[in-house]
C-alpha cells in the first residue's frame, strides 16, 4: 500500500467515525429520551431541569421525567417559562430568535447525509472518484462546522435568557461536544482527501513520464 493510498484509507476511516458521532447526535433529546444525550442542559432555581436536542427537548418537574414528540422546530422559550417560572418575560425577539435557532439545528441531519455520500465517495479509489469525494468531504466540513455555530448561538441564547432571568444556569452537554468532535474530524478528513486527490493525480503524472520516457529510449 503506497503512502497516498494510506492517508486515503485514514481519510475514509475519520468520515467513518464522524458519521457514527452525527448519528448518535441525531437521536438526542427527546429521540433517545435521554438526559445524557442533549447540547444543552439547564439546571434551574426551581429545582427542575430541561434538556435541549436536535429535534426537541425533556424536562423533569418535580422528579417527573417527560420529552416531546420528535420534530423539526420547537417553543424553547415556552417550556423555559413553565418550568423557570420567571418574574420577568423574555423579548419576543429572544423567543423568535430561539424558535429559529431550533429550526436551523435540522443541520445536524442534513450534515449526517452529506457525511455519508462523502464517506461512500471515499471507498474506490480513481481520479473521478477521488475529485468527487474530496469535493463532498469539504461540502459535508461545511455543513458540520455550520451545524456547530447554531449549537454554539443556541446555546448562548438559551444561558443569557437564563441568566437575565435569573433562575438558573446552563451548561453544555455530551452532545455539543460530539458535534464540536464532527466538525473537527469533517475538516482533517477534507484535508486528507485533498492530499490524496493532489498526491495521486502526481503520482499519475509521474508514471506517465516515466512511460514516454521508456518510449522515446
Amino acid at each position: 500500500m503506497s503512502f497516498g493510498s494510506a492517508v486515503h484509507f485514514i481519510g475514509s476511516f475519520i468520515l467513518m467515525a464522524a458519521l457514527i458521532l452525527t448519528i448518535v447526535i441525531n437521536i438526542s433529546a427527546p429521540v433517545a429520551n435521554q438526559k445524557s444525550l442533549s447540547f444543552t442542559t439547564l439546571s434551574l432555581t426551581t429545582g427542575n431541569n430541561a434538556w435541549f436536542g436536535v429535534f426537541g427537548y425533556c424536562w423533569e418537574v418535580d422528579s417527573v421525567f417527560q420529552c416531546t414528540k420528535a420534530k423539526i422546530g420547537y417553543d424553547a422559550a415556552d417550556i423555559m417559562k413553565t418550568i423557570a417560572q420567571p418574574t420577568n418575560s423574555w423579548s419576543w425577539e429572544t423567543e423568535t430568535g430561539l424558535k429559529a435557532l431550533s429550526v436551523a439545528l435540522i443541520m445536524h441531519p442534513i450534515g449526517s447525509g452529506v457525511t455519508f455520500i462523502a464517506f461512500l465517495l471515499s471507498l474506490p479509489e480513481g481520479t473521478c472518484v477521488s475529485i468527487m469525494a474530496t469535493l463532498v468531504s469539504l461540502l459535508a466540513a461545511g455543513v458540520n462546522i455550520c451545524a456547530l455555530v447554531i449549537d454554539a448561538v443556541m446555546f448562548k441564547s438559551l444561558e443569557k435568557a437564563i441568566k437575565d432571568a435569573e433562575v438558573g444556569f446552563s451548561k453544555y452537554g455530551v452532545t455539543y461536544y460530539l458535534s464540536l468532535a464532527v466538525a473537527i474530524a469533517s475538516a482533517i478528513a477534507f484535508i486528507l482527501m485533498l492530499f490524496t486527490c493532489c498526491a495521486g493525480r502526481r503520482e499519475r503524472r509521474n508514471a506517465e513520464r516515466k512511460v514516454g520516457d521508456n518510449v522515446s529510449y
